[in-house]
């Protein structure tokens, strides 16, 4: 038996083709492009392949070969492409004649294997494509197709462990709808509440595309297993939650309500705190919509100094506080309680009644599916989507609702 083919240089002894029979050569090294060309031919002894088709035998059938071109991971500094040189095959079994193609090379995107698998972490590190197509020497609509095609090839993939009925990929018991705006078009987010992550983009907040496109994935008819949604506090939802789940319990996260009298204070430093200069109003922002109790002693300390200046701004903070602090119940039992509580001694209070007038109106609308969210596991993760998406949007400088859902289902490590 003859021994395995293995190169001289260090670099190529550890490239997969080498490792697997294939000599690979330096054909050109440009050192003004840092680009380095290799040769890759399969091994003479190795004239014994298999047919991937129908898993049998195949030899060489000619001695004609094509050549084709792959971007490969950079080595030592320098951009690195493969010509490959394949043959044609014949199976032992069926007779078909084909072109040999190694496991190691993506025939549609002319790249390897290897290079696919960095480009896919980049991609979910929230990088730009320019910058992608940059440091692997790849054109930027290489980069942006390379996405195009993941995202295809990973719906395949659910779609198929759905027709399956694959437990792992069914239409979860416990639904999330949320809506965000994504290059200035309104989107609904549809999410695993649990879990914190999305399995869906909608790019429409309309209930009958919302609906269509959960009919596509699934079906109506696993429409009844769902047993419980969790939507922002918006009739319309809330109407379409009970046309189409009529099964179904409703619930608002906290995550709502925390934005909720985050806005409402606002509204009283907008009206309220004219007497700070830009300066001293920036610091008061910075300190009182962030958690009181990770606050240094330092921080706190000039807070106070600030609410002093502006009284009505500190009772204000301390409503918003208190309201915190009744998110945290148990139960729902617990939240209906602190909820009534908060509401009552907030209204008395002049200076702030108006402003937070919104969210008690809500408090009252919506008591029922407020408070039963606290006897369900629901994980905070909305306010890290959204920032996501807001960096996404950044980098992208307006990436589609399609592009941001590739990232967010496949890509993006959303934990």
């Amino acid at each position: 038996m003859s021994s395995i083919y293995l190169p001289d240089d260090d670099e190529l002894r550890r490239h997969p083709l080498a490792r697997k029979g294939w000599e690979l050569k330096l054909l050109v090294d440009d050192s003004r492009r840092r680009l380095r060309t290799y040769h890759a031919t399969p091994s003479e002894s190795k004239r014994l392949c298999i047919d991937s088709t129908c898993s049998a035998k195949a030899w060489v059938h000619e001695i004609r070969t094509t050549r084709a071109v792959y971007r490969d991971v950079p080595q030592a500094g320098n951009l690195v492409q493969l010509r490959v040189t394949r043959r044609r095959l014949k199976c032992s079994r069926c007779g078909r004649v084909f072109v040999e193609r190694p496991e190691d090379l993506d025939r549609h995107l002319h790249i390897t294997k290897a290079l696919l698998i960095r480009v896919r972490s980049d991609l979910g590190q929230v990088e730009s494509y320019s910058s992608i197509a940059k440091r692997y020497g790849l054109s930027v609509s290489l980069a942006k197709k390379i996405e195009t095609v993941i995202v295809r090839r990973e719906d395949e993939k659910r779609e198929a462990k759905i027709n399956h009925n694959d437990p792992t990929a069914a239409l979860p018991r416990h639904i999330g709808l949320h809506s965000v705006r994504i290059s200035k078009a309104d989107c609904c987010l549809l999410t695993h509440p649990e879990s914190g992550s999305v399995w869906e983009l909608v790019s429409s907040q309309k209930p009958k595309e919302i609906t269509e496109t959960i009919d596509r994935l699934y079906g109506r008819s696993t429409f009844d297993n769902v047993l419980l949604v969790s939507i922002p506090p918006d009739p319309a939802y809330r109407n379409f939650v009970k046309e189409i789940f009529p099964g179904a319990k409703i619930l608002v996260p906290k995550y709502y309500l925390k934005v909720m009298v985050d806005q409402c204070l606002e509204e009283t430093i907008a009206r309220d705190a004219w007497s700070l200069n830009a300066e001293e109003l920036e610091s008061l922002r910075s300190l009182v919509f962030a958690n009181r109790r990770r606050l240094s002693r330092q921080h706190q300390n000039r807070l106070e100094r600030l609410e002093n200046l502006t009284p009505t701004v500190g009772n204000g903070y301390g409503k918003k506080e208190l309201f915190l602090k009744v998110l945290s119940a148990g139960n729902s039992k617990e939240a209906r309680i602190a909820l009534t509580d908060w509401c009552t001694s907030v209204w008395p209070v002049r200076a702030v009644r108006n402003d937070f007038d919104p969210l008690i109106s809500t408090v009252k609308s919506w008591e029922q599916e407020i408070c039963e969210a606290f006897d369900h596991k629901v994980k905070e993760s909305l306010a890290h989507l959204n920032q996501i998406i807001e960096r996404l949007d950044q980098v992208g400088r307006g990436y589609s609702p399609q592009t941001v859902r590739g990232r967010l289902l496949y890509l993006l490590d959303q934990k």
